[in-house]
Formats: C-alpha cells, sequence, structure tokens
C-alpha cells in the first residue's frame, strides 16, 4: 500500500508484552509496555482494546483499568474501568469507553481519567459503538440493532425513538426540545436519559433519536452486528458478523450499501480519507468506501488478531492480536 501506512500497534501475550507496535515486516518499532514496566503489570490475555487519539496519545484497555501512554510510548497515567469492549477518542481529546461489566454502557472520560458522562440504555446491551464528527454516539447491539443517542446539546435529524418497555433510568419529556429534520417530520424528543456518574462530574443528557435493524439476511438486518464506525460525512458502517458481510446507512439508519467480507471477524475503522480497514483474525483488508478492496495490509508474524482496531490521524492500524502461551 504506497501511500497508506502499515505500521501495527498489536498485543504479544505470550511473551507478557502487551503492546507492540511493528512495521509491515514484523520489525518492532515500539514497546507501549511490558510486564510491570512503567506501572504496567496486567495477566496474561487481559488487553481487550487500544484507542489512540489525535495526538498519538495511545490508551490500552485491560480487565479493569485504562492506561494511557503518550506518542513516545511512555506511561502517563491509568484509572479503573469495568470489563473493556472498545475506546474510541473524539476531537477534544475525551476517551470513550465500552464496557460491559458490572454494568453495559459507554463512559467518556477526559484524558486523565474524570467520568464525563456515561451513555447507558436500560435493558440494551452494546456491542460496539463509534462516534461522529458532531458528538452523536452509535452503538450495536447483542439483539442486532444499531442505536443513535444523541447529546441534548445537539440538534437531532431523525424521528425521535420511544422505548418499550419504559426505561427505568431518569426519562423525562422535554417539550421545549424540538428538532429541525432534515429528512422526517418534526417531533418532540422523548424522553431524554440523565446521568450523573460517579466521581461528581457534571450531569449529561442524552436521547435515542434512531434506531434500526432486525434479526435476519435481507437489507438492514442484522445477525451479530460487532462494530461500528461512521465516516466524515456521517454515513455509518456496520459489521454484520455472522452474515460476512458490511453494511453502509445514513446517519439516520437509511440502507444504502453493502460488500461481503471474510469471516472470523475482529473489527472496522474508517480513515478520514476515505478508507475503510477491516480486520479478521488473520488478515487486514483495506477498501475504499464503496467496497472496492485497495489493498491488504501485510503482517509478520502471522498471528491472529484479538480485540477491535483503531486509527491514528497518520492511519497507522491499532490492534490487539492473541499469541497464547
Amino acid at each position: 500500500l504506497s501511500d497508506w501506512s502499515s505500521d501495527v500497534c498489536s498485543s504479544d501475550l505470550a511473551a507478557s508484552t502487551l503492546a507492540l507496535e511493528y512495521s509491515s515486516t514484523g520489525t518492532i518499532l515500539k514497546t507501549y509496555f511490558n510486564n510491570g514496566v512503567n506501572g504496567s503489570l496486567f495477566p496474561l490475555a487481559s488487553v481487550q482494546a487500544i484507542g489512540v487519539d489525535g495526538s498519538g496519545n495511545v490508551f490500552v484497555g485491560a480487565v479493569s483499568v485504562i492506561q494511557a501512554f503518550n506518542s513516545s510510548g511512555n506511561f502517563v497515567t491509568q484509572w479503573p474501568v469495568g470489563s473493556t469492549e472498545k475506546i474510541q477518542t473524539d476531537s477534544s481529546g475525551n476517551v470513550y469507553v465500552l464496557e460491559n461489566y458490572p454494568l453495559n454502557g459507554i463512559w467518556e472520560y477526559n484524558g486523565t481519567g474524570t467520568v464525563i458522562c456515561n451513555y447507558q440504555v436500560p435493558g440494551v446491551d452494546l456491542v460496539g459503538f463509534a462516534l461522529d464528527n458532531l458528538g452523536n454516539v452509535y452503538g450495536a447491539t447483542n439483539d442486532d440493532q444499531v442505536l443513535k443517542l444523541s447529546p441534548c446539546n445537539v440538534t437531532p435529524t431523525c424521528i425521535p425513538y420511544i422505548p418499550t418497555p419504559t426505561p427505568t433510568l431518569t426519562a423525562t419529556p422535554t417539550p421545549t426540545m424540538t428538532p429541525s429534520p432534515t429528512n422526517s417530520p418534526a417531533g418532540t424528543l422523548t424522553p431524554v436519559y440523565t446521568s450523573t456518574p460517579t466521581g461528581t462530574p457534571p450531569s449529561c443528557c442524552y436521547s435515542i433519536v434512531s434506531q434500526w435493524g432486525t434479526f435476519g439476511i435481507n437489507n438492514a438486518q442484522f445477525n451479530f452486528p460487532i462494530d461500528v464506525d461512521v465516516d466524515p460525512s456521517g454515513n455509518v458502517y456496520v459489521l454484520d458478523e455472522e452474515n460476512g458481510r458490511i453494511q453502509v446507512f445514513d446517519g439516520c439508519g437509511n440502507y444504502l450499501n453493502q460488500w461481503p467480507v471474510p469471516n472470523q471477524d475482529v473489527g472496522i475503522a474508517v480513515s478520514k480519507d476515505g478508507t475503510l480497514v477491516y480486520a479478521a483474525a488473520m488478515n487486514v483488508n483495506v477498501y475504499t468506501l464503496d467496497g472496492t478492496l485497495f489493498g491488504t495490509l501485510a503482517r509478520n508474524p502471522a498471528d491472529s488478531f484479538y480485540g477491535p482496531i483503531n486509527l491514528d490521524a497518520q492511519n497507522n492500524v491499532y490492534g490487539g492480536h492473541g499469541v497464547y502461551a
């Protein structure tokens, strides 16, 4: 891939070195942490997710902690979390962590671990998520759906969603919030979820403004959607694992396109320059956003990926792999 960087950041569990950056020929470029060095000490097979912000800072999620490293691989800080599924960052450097235990939800932290907000939907288990450039959160669920959650300071453009059954979280109708949709009739946003996480952060407020998907094999149906990402135009890409495909929607869930991908899915990530990176257990493919295969990322050693992938500003690929002792 002559114009696309192919350095890989991954985890080497057999050697107890949990995050390494490789070149495409297998040369180790950078060690992010190693068995007790720089405050890091995890058991084998405990790295679950890796995220990277616009400045190249790396956030590594394990069973019960997030550890932050600068772009040189030096340990910066850490904070406790639950069991981590995926990590994303926004343009302000805030860190979003999908946790599935003890409570399922997306926690938003600043870069040093202070809780800002947590996004939870009663009765819904999120298995993947993504952020768009307006602050909306898209979540893939284990019941074959995709949800769009909008902070209350973001004007929604989709038909408001009314959940059934009634949520047990604080759900307060807000008749003063009337969106001005561009593609659907105006309506009052209800309910609005408010959350005050531990650590005395400010309360946050968000609403489910769109929901789509059912179980099946047809367009806009899913069979275990395990990951989701958003391109700079706001289109949503859903990795539909058991159906072996990536489906594309606009930001309100209207179906646009799809293409097949190999099985043994791990994750997807969309770059800012118009390519989609797809990682399976044994390969990494790069597609243009219409589904055309652009190239394959060579990896050496050829061991399997583990956990979601991520991209930095230079399109380096960050992911975990399992070399089990």
